[in-house]
């Protein structure tokens, strides 16, 4: 074993390698000495433009007819597996402290490390993103993971013969939740809905331009010529996956979505189940996560109760807005059952895997006086991905960090020698003395503590925080060199979150969590309470009643106030909870969760990231979505462990209650404190059935939802909540007609001329050469589909998104002139266009010639003759050549 002045020597020679690597071969020094662009995107190089030209078109690498895309969830799901398999010794010795020793999360970890050992080269320029070296790089994992393996073999066979039934469960539970949401997206697998498309088309985009990438960072398929302005890691982690299973990336997507949903689940299970040491726990933390909802589908079932008993109209079930209780906030299980790749979902896996870093560091810290060197390598590797994922989540998840590595500073309850390395039982609190070496037992106080802590500990502990920390940047320099933030600084909340949204969204975590307080805080104040009642003359029973009261009222008063105060109450209640240093580890760790999430709330209610929305009324609506996210992750991993708590406080013997035990207590009169308990137990039993209202109704209502709404025409726009397959029948027949993972299928039925053109030009059109087709500035549209399921970058997609990372002004005559050209009836003008732009190839299809713009109005604007004609004049002379005809569709390849 290393030591720790060793593991801190290594931490910072490695660090110092890849600063030095980067500044040589990424051209940081000219970043630094302000020689590089400082705002803008940065345009594709020379270089990039051409090794991208030798990508292989997507249909040629992917082909539909090979064995992966013939069995594909059985291939992708096997892949994973051997993944998993083969990384399990590094994790083995990176999550020591957890009870699994990291199965739960070893898939994850592999791919992390797969996917940065080839993107490292490629954004340095060393190697191509291609699959060759995707296959390199496992081959260094599989070398990797079997020297630790060979090394600890016997440890690790004596390890699997104790943990094998723990491990299948682990196993179980990634297999039926992968299996679960893959059924789920296999009964609607479309990547494209009338206007509710969310995020889809333009993730699709982002991976397909990854895939036609050879360098990084990728193209950007939607604004060509450029490098993708974006945080673009998640979805290199499903482009790594893509290269190494070969399944089409249309149906890589679904299965990405299901993969990323039963790690979650897994890693949930690991990391509650390791804290509190019981494999149901496991599952309450799993169910925490990813099946507890929010109390809107609840509330709109109430409604539509309401409407039949007094004989109004009942509305129809809305999914949807249970994301959209005021603005946009989304809680796990809706953004996997609506099927959005978007940073806020892929970072799931490494912020839950970050956590478990944490819980790991926390929990081998009762044997081991240093944090070791292979777990904070982890720290440094997923804390850099989270900020290329999704750079909201970084601050929050490093200062959690920071955080959980100084708990083992703080002292430890007192316990026997023998007692001393046991495992932590459910519900456990020992409130003892504080066992100092070489001192005796000496008084909980927080002067003690201090005055305890040597110079060499703090050292040790800032080293710690601070080498891992500066790890997770140096060693993703290529991104952060190339990424250009779009925030403009911090405003200051004028009007924040009404008290009901935020218990609608949060309430059954919000019950546990005051609950959990209350019992504290009940704890704290049991004897000096007694004592004071005792004084006043009052029974001593009346105490928890006047706490409950007390408490009750001064949380009503702050609530009327604003929320922020409801919040700063429970923030300080819980602050003077959590710093009694007779806390064991595992409580500790509850509380900086708890806390740590009640604390970004309460920030959220007092400033805002100002982005490209600050002069609208949504000002605040991405800070919102974004760190609820965040809040949510941090209030269900809190409140499992708080549940599981006041579990235990009942008793071991109440997990085996017997039928006579059962007719006894019915007997027995109902006494305060038992009625105190059947109440708290009917609340939460009624708020989890109203949170699992969304599992069912909402569930449902998703898979109805691409035959929900009626369109006109190929405007897209939204009529009323009729049948739109019967509205508009699909010529081609409504795709797919069963199960299927192919999120294009539904394009055969709807659009049959871009199915046969879009799968051309996947077989035929190789490397990026820039397309033009309809745009428009409003998102969510069909607009765009062609760079979207091909990769091929297009002048511009959807203006509203592009102009989020590019200088708007840019964006907007982008927008105009692709608008403009297809408008125009003026061949020199549209000649002029395609040669400014380096245009290569003008797809002509259904939606330029019905819809190539929207009105003022959101009507569709058709081509007329004279703008037909013109195209027809420069094949005639010879600008344009016809490659594709087929149905309606042309696509004329540009000559010169």
């Amino acid at each position: 074993m290393l030591s720790g002045g060793a593991s801190v020597v290594i931490l910072l020679v490695v660090g110092g390698m890849f600063a030095i690597l980067a500044l040589r071969h990424s051209g940081l020094h000219a970043f630094l000495s302000g020689t590089a662009k400082s705002i803008g995107p940065s345009p594709l190089s020379a270089r990039a433009q051409a090794a991208d030209a030798h990508a292989l078109p997507l249909g040629v690498e992917y082909p539909g007819d090979s064995l992966p895309n013939r069995i594909p969830l059985i291939w992708w799901l096997l892949a994973v597996e051997l993944l998993g398999l083969i990384s399990f010794p590094l994790a083995y010795v990176a999550l020591p402290g957890l009870r699994d020793r990291g199965w739960g999360l070893a898939k994850m970890l592999g791919l992390l490390l797969l996917s940065y050992l080839v993107w490292l080269p490629a954004s340095l320029g060393w190697l191509p993103f291609e699959r060759w070296a995707v296959y390199a790089a496992l081959g260094v994992v599989v070398m990797m993971s079997a020297a630790l393996a060979w090394w600890r073999r016997g440890e690790l066979v004596a390890f699997l013969r104790a943990r094998w039934r723990l491990l299948a469960l682990t196993e179980g539970v990634f297999v039926a939740a992968f299996l679960l949401l893959a059924w789920i997206r296999a009964q609607d697998p479309s990547l494209f809905y009338f206007n509710f498309s969310g995020e889809k088309p333009f993730e699709l985009s982002m991976l397909n331009g990854l895939l036609r990438s050879r360098t990084l960072p990728p193209l950007d398929p939607w604004f060509a010529g450029q490098a993708i302005n974006y945080y673009y890691y998640g979805l290199y982690l499903v482009a790594v996956l893509i290269k190494l299973t070969g399944v089409a990336p249309t149906t890589a997507f679904n299965l990405a979505l299901a993969l990323f949903f039963a790690v979650c689940a897994t890693a949930a299970f690991s990391v509650v189940g390791s804290l509190i040491r019981r494999w149901w726990a496991g599952l309450i933390g799993a169910f925490a996560f990813l099946g507890v909802c929010n109390l809107d589908a609840a509330n709109q079932e109430l409604h539509r109760l309401v409407a039949a008993l007094t004989g109004q109209h009942v509305p129809a079930f809305d999914y949807f807005a249970s994301s959209r209780v005021q603005g946009v906030i989304e809680f796990p299980y809706w953004s996997f059952i609506f099927g959005d790749l978007h940073p806020h979902v892929m970072d799931l896996v490494l912020t839950t895997l970050l956590l478990a870093c944490c819980a790991s560091l926390l929990l081998a810290s009762r044997t081991r006086s240093r944090p070791a060197l292979s777990t904070l390598a982890l720290v440094a590797l997923t804390l850099g991905a989270i900020w290329c994922t999704n750079t909201w989540d970084y601050p929050s998840f490093a200062l959690l960090f920071a955080v959980t590595l100084a708990l083992p500073l703080l002292p430890s309850v007192s316990q026997g020698e023998g007692e001393r390395n046991r495992p932590l039982q459910v519900g456990e609190d020992v409130r003892g003395k504080v066992s100092q070496a070489g001192k005796g037992d000496t008084p909980v106080t927080w002067g003690a503590t201090l005055r305890a802590l040597s110079w060499r500990q703090v050292i040790g502990y800032a080293l710690s925080v601070g080498v891992p920390l500066a790890l997770s940047y140096v060693l993703y320099l290529p991104f952060h060199r190339q990424f250009q933030a779009v925030s403009e600084g911090i405003g200051r909340v004028r009007q924040g979150t009404p008290v009901s949204v935020f218990l609608i969204v949060f309430g059954v975590f919000l019950f546990v969590a005051v609950s959990y307080f209350g019992v504290e805080f009940y704890e704290r104040w049991r004897v000096p309470g007694t004592r004071l009642l005792a004084r006043a003359g009052l029974p001593a029973g009346a105490l928890p009643w006047l706490l409950a009261l007390g408490a009750a009222l001064v949380l009503a008063l702050a609530a009327r106030v604003s929320l922020a105060a409801a919040l700063a109450v429970l923030l300080a209640a819980g602050l003077y909870l959590a710093l009694d240093l007779r806390h064991s580890a595992v409580k500790r760790f509850t509380y900086v969760l708890l806390l740590l999430g009640l604390a970004i709330a309460l920030g959220v209610e007092l400033i805002y990231v100002k982005d490209f929305l600050a002069l609208t009324t949504h000002r605040r609506m991405n800070t919102v979505f974004k760190f609820y996210y965040q809040v949510w992750l941090l209030f269900a991993f809190g409140t499992a462990l708080a549940f599981c708590e006041l579990v235990g406080r009942v008793g071991a013997r109440a997990w085996r209650i017997s039928a006579r035990d059962v007719a006894r207590a019915m007997r027995a009169p109902v006494s305060p404190p038992r009625l105190a308990q059947g109440a708290w137990i009917a609340v939460l039993a009624l708020l989890l059935a109203a949170s699992s209202v969304f599992l069912v109704a909402g569930t449902a209502d998703r898979l109805a939802d691409p035959t929900r709404w009626a369109v006109t025409g190929a405007a897209d726009h939204l009529v009323n909540s009729t049948h739109w397959a019967a509205a508009v029948p699909p010529p081609g027949g409504l795709k797919p007609a069963g199960l299927s993972l192919d999120g294009m299928a539904y394009m055969r039925g709807w659009y049959p001329g871009d199915y046969a053109a879009i799968t051309w030009m996947n077989a035929h059109i190789a490397g990026g050469p820039t397309i033009v087709e309809a745009a428009e500035y409003q998102p969510y549209r069909y607009f765009g589909r062609v760079s979207a399921y091909t990769g091929l970058p297009t002048v511009i997609g959807w203006g509203h998104h592009e102009e989020q990372w590019h200088p708007s002004a840019e964006a907007r005559a982008r927008l105009n002139d692709v608008q403009a050209f297809w408008g125009t009836p003026d061949p020199a003008a549209a000649l002029a266009f395609l040669r400014h732009y380096g245009v290569r190839y003008v797809y002509l299809g259904q939606q330029e010639r019905s819809c190539y713009m929207l009105s003022s109005d959101h009507s569709c604007v058709p081509m007329n003759g004279p703008a037909l004609a013109k195209l027809d004049t420069l094949e005639q002379s010879g600008v344009l050549r016809v490659v594709y005809s087929s149905m309606d569709t042309v696509i004329y390849e540009v000559s010169g």
